[in-house]
């Protein structure tokens, strides 16, 4: 601000040297010092803001200038512009469901058929529980013994993966993928530690507290008046329809890795919390204050400060939230939020997009 109001002090010497009467210049001082004073005032009242409508702190630049454009620039796998933003309706065509890992080999481990795999990926077995009306049939096909290909080699031994308590999330609707002569049934879900082009290092996604099997991933966030925007799923439900994964989750969804900086309990059973999404996108969402619980902080609420979290960056803004919240609700009614593993400090960097 002192480099605004300077600005105004020249442009009044300026003005002078011009002969442009003096009055016009003090109106630029008067609007630099009501400019600072609302500035003040803004920053005193806090996340509290939220409650009214969404307030973006730490941008650098508009709301409108995060949007990614049509340029031809690559994909990013950490950062970057943010895509087109999008109604939160877009959630209700993805089906993210928890599950646990059985087994896990390498193609050259597996029948002559799959050893031809070059891609550096584990071949893993998951148990998504028991689910309606599932769609696929055979041993590798069936909901509680599903097979996928994941890029988890960098940081994920064998032994660890097969232990079986190894819990993950899978996108379960985007029909059977063929990867050489597998055919694999659901994606495992992660975040790149980095953007290197033909590095392949994949933090695992799982929810922050266990849950059970089969549930689905939902919105945490609520709306003003502390609502849900939809009904809480319950495990084993039938699948949603079959989604495009470009078109539907890859091109729609900009979901990122961030980390809660600040909290505030503004009504009972709801917290207002501000996540850093990195490179300066510090968005805000109201979120139920069962999350505390789920995170192990049930005693204080700045218990949660520095948790890893998973939000939607693209929403329209809606409700008072700036970004949704992700995540699950287990049995007894607790959120709990979708997470990566935190490899070493700051791996993955904030901003890591869930893939």
């Amino acid at each position: 601000f002192g480099s605004s109001f300077g600005s105004s002090l020249y442009f009044m010497g300026k003005c002078k040297r011009h002969k442009i009467h003096l009055a016009i210049a003090l109106t630029f001082v008067a609007f630099d010092l009501f400019a600072m004073k609302s500035l003040d005032s803004l920053r005193a009242s806090g996340l509290a803001a939220v409650t009214a409508q969404p307030v973006l702190l730490g941008h650098s630049v508009p709301r409108h200038a995060l949007a990614a454009k049509a340029d031809g620039l690559g994909e990013r796998r950490v950062g970057g512009p943010v895509k087109a933003f999008q109604p939160w309706t877009v959630l209700q065509y993805v089906d993210i469901r928890v599950g646990i890992i059985k087994a896990a080999a390498l193609p050259e481990e597996m029948q002559a058929k799959y050893r031809k795999i070059s891609a550096p990926v584990y071949a893993i077995w998951s148990d998504f529980g028991a689910i309606e009306h599932w769609p696929h049939e055979g041993d590798w096909g069936a909901s509680s013994n599903l097979i996928t290909a994941a890029k988890l080699r960098s940081y994920y031994d064998q032994e660890s993966l097969i232990s079986g308590s190894f819990d993950m999330v899978g996108l379960v609707n985007a029909g059977v993928k063929q990867i050489g002569k597998l055919c694999t049934y659901y994606l495992l879900m992660g975040a790149y530690t980095d953007d290197h082009p033909t590095e392949h290092n994949v933090a695992r996604a799982r929810p922050a507290a266990p849950v059970q099997k089969g549930c689905r991933l939902t919105i945490l966030s609520l709306k003003t008046d502390c609502s849900r925007y939809e009904a809480t799923p319950l495990p084993g439900t039938a699948l949603r329809q079959t989604l495009n994964f470009q078109a539907d989750f890859a091109e729609k969804i900009d979901a990122r890795v961030g980390m809660i900086t600040r909290v505030v309990a503004d009504h009972p059973g709801a917290y207002c919390i501000e996540v850093n999404f990195g490179e300066g996108l510090h968005l805000q969402s109201r979120v139920p204050s069962s999350l505390s619980s789920s995170l192990g902080c049930v005693a204080d609420i700045d218990g949660i400060l520095g948790k890893t979290v998973v939000g939607m960056v693209n929403v329209e803004a809606t409700e008072g939230n700036s970004f949704l919240l992700l995540g699950f609700v287990d049995g007894n009614g607790i959120a709990v939020p979708l997470t990566v593993d935190v490899i070493k400090e700051d791996l993955p960097p904030l901003g890591a997009r869930l893939l």
